[in-house]
């Protein structure tokens, strides 16, 4: 009796010890793989950083329009101003008499206006407010209106030089002051569409990922639409800060984004945010005519978890950017953007 009490004990001593040691397996195993993903994670942005550092030469603000401004192809970048016109005539002039029912006064120009139905395509008028200063903090969550329909946009310069010389398929860099979204914005490798999921922009393994159009898009934002795919990271880099458009009230704050290409920089207006399926159009980036355009523009902001109050046109193109849902797979959410040249 005693012998088989004994061999109880010892059969259950071992298991408590199998099961403590595989316990602690288990925690070594865990406590390793986030040390690696946590390392991993701190080179991707330290990466990130340094790169930022190196091709951003200098920012300065500018006041922009909070509604896109398309003046008449083909005209100066200045409108014209029209002649001032006195409340009333002088008593004694040199110029000829005229009968006054038929004097009337220059009309005003108003630049948002356009009475021309061809294409727009000339830039915005900005102008500048302050010197060039030092990158800004981007822990700063603050932006302005600074005057009623206008807008305080941080631009930055971009050395392409220096980015083409860490990566062939850089195409542009996307900027949102005072968030973590500053990064270049490669074309996918042909192929291998999911490339830039675990590599970063230089072609380095990474959890980040790079933010990266499908390489059936025109690597020069000519499609209509063009898709920029990006993973929603905890820390908020990437396409971590997508999500705050969710709320109505960042969207005032953050109305506008800036892409910068070798070939020209863009104002991105903000024009809808909502959240989508995986399968739904919303990632169409060609259309057979501009029916088809409209109708597809007139869906995004129908979508649009609020009303931004910009309205999309035929003869725009606009951007895509897509990131993951939490806990959602099949789930994406989506802000779009008009481009409008500097």
């Amino acid at each position: 009796m005693e012998r088989n009490t004994s061999k109880k004990k010892k059969q259950k001593n071992l298991t408590t010890n199998v099961i403590m040691i595989a316990l602690l397996v288990v925690i070594v195993v865990c406590v390793a793989g986030i040390s690696f993903i946590a390392i991993r994670w701190a080179k991707d942005c330290a990466l990130y950083s340094e790169v930022e550092e190196q091709v951003i030469s200098e920012v300065e603000s500018i006041d922009v329009s909070i509604v896109p401004q398309r003046p008449i192809e083909g005209s100066s970048d200045a409108l014209p101003v029209p002649d001032e016109v006195p409340d009333e005539l002088p008593a004694e002039t040199d110029a000829p008499a005229t009968n006054d029912s038929n004097v009337t006064a220059s009309p005003e120009v108003d630049p948002t206006q356009s009475t021309s139905s061809e294409k727009p395509t000339t830039k915005p008028t900005t102008k500048p407010t302050s010197k060039p200063t030092k990158k800004p903090d981007s822990s700063d969550d603050k932006e302005d209106e600074s005057e009623e329909g206008t807008f305080q946009l941080k631009t930055i310069n971009v050395n392409f030089d220096e980015l083409n010389a860490l990566s062939k398929d850089v195409i542009g860099y996307l900027y949102l002051q005072d968030s973590k979204i500053s990064y270049p914005v490669v074309h996918s490798k042909p192929g291998d569409p999911g490339y830039y999921l675990d590599h970063a922009f230089d072609g380095t393994e990474s959890i980040s990922g790079a933010l990266f159009v499908d390489s059936l898009s025109d690597p020069d934002f000519s499609d209509k639409n063009t898709v920029i795919h990006g993973h929603r990271m905890n820390n908020g880099s990437m396409f971590g800060y997508l999500n705050k458009y969710k709320k109505e009230s960042y969207f005032k704050q953050h109305r506008i984004m800036s892409l910068y290409t070798e070939k020209g920089n863009y104002l991105v207006y903000v024009f809808a945010a909502y959240e989508t399926d995986i399968d739904d159009d919303y990632s169409r980036t060609r259309f057979k005519d501009d029916a088809d355009f409209r109708a597809y523009l007139d869906d995004c902001v129908k979508r649009s978890n609020y009303d931004t109050d910009i309205e999309p046109i035929v003869n725009d193109t606009i951007i895509t950017l897509s990131t993951c849902v939490a806990g959602r797979d099949t789930r994406r959410f989506v802000v779009q953007g008009i481009l409008i040249p500097m």
